[in-house]
């Protein structure tokens, strides 16, 4: 979290703040601003989920008035202040450095603890042979559409039937139906 408070000079003066970090981190409309602020505002654990986003004034550059270009600072970086950057004197902003995961990482099957001598009805993408329930995972893994797999278990070495299905159990509870000698796996996800 980086907090900055900021004080402007009225009457001539418009607040802007211009700035970039060596990380690559510049302002710009990704800060929030606002004029007023409460205890801890500077805190990393400090809830500012109602903060309004940045006003962005202009680019880094010769014909942003009236501040015009610094050298030394990226060019990629924006002169940002509240909306009222006439009025509002004293600014606190914020730039939270973490975001929320919002991608997928990793994918991987599990059975159901209740997976034995279970399968989904009414969803079946595709119905194949394979030698074992991993060589059935990747086959579900290959399909974009596939939310799980039923695949048959015994003890001889041959082809196993392996079903690729389109929901899930807990998407789909109802379609989870007792069929004796196929176990049940649903994808999970894993998110960083």
């Amino acid at each position: 979290m980086i907090a900055l408070k900021c004080k402007g000079n009225p009457p001539t003066w418009e607040g802007g703040i211009l700035g970039s970090l060596e990380n690559g981190l510049v302002t710009d409309t990704s800060w929030k601003c606002t004029p007023f602020a409460t205890l801890g505002w500077n805190m990393r654990t400090y809830r500012d989920d109602d903060w309004p986003m940045t006003t962005s004034y202009g680019p880094n550059s010769a014909s942003t008035f009236p501040w015009g270009e610094i050298t030394s600072i990226d060019s990629s970086a924006k002169w940002i202040w509240t909306k009222d950057n006439k009025n509002d004197t004293e600014v606190y902003c914020r730039r939270n450095l973490e975001t929320p995961c919002t991608q997928v990482k990793e994918s991987f099957f599990q059975s159901m603890k209740e997976g034995k001598d279970f399968a989904i009805q009414g969803f079946l993408l595709l119905q194949t042979m394979v030698a074992s329930d991993t060589e059935c995972g990747l086959r579900c893994d290959q399909h974009r559409t596939c939310a799980s797999f039923t695949v048959q278990y015994s003890e001889s070495r041959g082809p196993k039937i392996c079903e690729l299905n389109k929901v899930s159990a807990k998407s789909h509870p109802r379609s989870v139906v007792r069929r004796q000698g196929f176990q049940y796996f649903e994808r999970a996800y894993v998110f960083y």
